[in-house]
């Protein structure tokens, strides 16, 4: 992924990813903020919080998306491992970390998403927003159909 902004008094910058994340995106913006005076906003810090095997097992399973994803019904399971969630995209075969961050919520640093768990058994909902979209994707818990 390469981001680059708009060139100012002729000074220009371009920020190189060999992988697909947000997280260049949100880099340049703040460093054209700061190199051009410009208003921006800080990234909070991210603290991941320790958070028992029993909790994120709890959330195992596989969990699909609605229609309107960025992958249409795309499906995922949760997997987990010690200390945070492993999110094993069916499209693609992509795994990506999710971060503890508090109680029923978490970060996915690949997608610079948040994601938070609500709900109890058939009722369980998790709540997925990447940074720069303003939507917010809802999954639930599906029959287990994944290899």
């Amino acid at each position: 992924q390469t981001c680059a902004l708009p060139i100012y008094d002729d000074t220009s910058f371009v920020i190189l990813s060999n992988y697909y994340v947000y997280a260049p995106t949100v880099m340049a913006e703040g460093i054209g903020a700061i190199l051009w005076d410009k208003p921006y906003e800080p990234q909070a810090r991210i603290r991941v919080v320790p958070t028992s095997r029993p909790e994120l097992t709890a959330l195992e399973g596989v969990w699909q998306f609605a229609p309107d994803f960025f992958v249409p019904n795309g499906r995922a399971r949760l997997v987990a491992k010690d200390g945070y969630l492993e999110m094993q995209w069916e499209a693609g075969g992509l795994v990506t970390m999710l971060w503890p961050t508090g109680e029923g919520r978490y970060l996915d640093p690949t997608f610079w998403a948040t994601l938070e768990f609500a709900g109890e058994g058939t009722h369980r909902v998790l709540r997925y927003r990447a940074y720069g979209f303003p939507k917010v994707h809802e999954a639930r818990p599906v029959p287990d159909r994944l290899p």
